[in-house]
C-alpha cells in the first residue's frame, strides 16, 4: 500500500491511498568525489493505472467510493477526475510518502519527496489510463524510524565507515546532510620575505592555503522532526 501525505503532515486524517497501487522503483545515486562518498540521493518513480468502474484511485475514507458498472459516457470523465486528484496531491516539493504492508501497519519505508513530474500516457481514457510520476528524495526512513545507512554522512573524516544508524534529526546535528563538498591545497613561494631557520637567514618564505566549501541540502521535512526530537 501507498499513502501520501499532500503537505507533509502526518498528523491527523490527510493521508491519501494511492489505488491501485503503483509499482514503485528506487534507484540510488551516491553522492561521492575524488574525496570519497557522503551520501546518497535517490529516483523514486511511481507506475501506475487508472482504472474505471471500480474505487476511486485517490481516495480517503471519506469520499464516496465509484460504483462498479460506470456507463461508457462517464469513464472519461473519471478518468480525468482522478488525473486532477494526483497533479493535487502531487503538486508540491515536501510531500510525505508512505509504504506500507497489506496490513497498513507501519510503515516499512517513507521519505519527503521532491516532485519532479507527472506523465500521463497516451490513450483512448476509456477503460485505463497509465501514469508515471517522477521523485527524489534525498534519504530514506525504514521502518524504525532510522536513515537507511547508504544516505547518512560520514561523521569527521571523509574515509571514516559510517557506523550506527540514526534518525534524520540526529544525523543533521552530528554530521549534516550535504550534495557537494571540496577541500583543497595550495602552497606558493614568496620571494619577497626571507625567514630565519636554524639561526640562518634563508631568502625565501612560502605561504600555504587551504580552501574548504560545502554545499548543503534543502532538506525537506527536517524542521519537523527536529522539533519532534526536541519535544521527546
Amino acid at each position: 500500500m501507498l499513502i501520501v501525505y499532500p503537505d507533509g503532515n502526518t498528523n491527523g486524517e490527510n493521508g491519501k491511498y494511492i489505488r491501485p497501487t503503483p509499482l514503485i522503483t528506487i534507484s540510488q545515486n551516491a553522492l561521492k568525489n575524488k574525496m570519497g562518498q557522503f551520501g546518497s540521493s535517490y529516483e523514486i518513480n511511481l507506475n501506475g493505472t487508472i482504472v474505471t468502474s471500480r474505487e476511486s484511485t485517490v481516495q480517503d475514507e471519506f469520499e464516496e467510493v465509484i460504483p462498479t458498472g460506470l456507463n461508457l459516457q462517464r469513464r472519461l470523465p473519471e478518468i480525468i477526475a482522478r488525473q486532477n486528484e494526483l497533479r493535487e496531491y502531487f503538486s508540491r516539493d515536501g510531500l510525505y510518502i508512505e509504504i506500507l504492508d497489506i496490513d497498513a501497519n507501519a510503515p516499512k519505508l517513507s521519505f519527503y519527496a521532491k516532485v519532479n513530474s507527472i506523465n500521463f500516457d497516451e490513450g483512448t481514457w476509456v477503460d485505463t489510463c497509465r501514469y508515471t510520476i517522477s521523485l527524489t528524495a534525498d534519504y530514506l526512513i525504514d521502518s524504525t524510524n532510522k536513515v537507511t545507512i547508504d544516505g547518512i554522512t560520514p561523521s569527521g573524516n571523509i574515509d571514516t565507515p559510517v557506523t550506527g544508524r540514526k534518525t534524520v534529526a540526529e544525523l543533521f546535528i552530528s554530521s549534516g546532510l550535504i550534495e557537494d563538498f571540496n577541500d583543497t591545497w595550495a602552497i606558493e613561494t614568496d620571494e619577497t620575505n626571507g625567514s630565519v631557520v636554524a639561526g640562518k637567514f634563508v631568502p625565501r618564505s612560502y605561504r600555504l592555503t587551504r580552501n574548504m566549501t560545502a554545499t548543503g541540502k534543502n532538506i525537506m521535512g527536517f524542521q519537523r522532526q527536529i522539533r519532534q526530537i526536541l519535544i521527546l
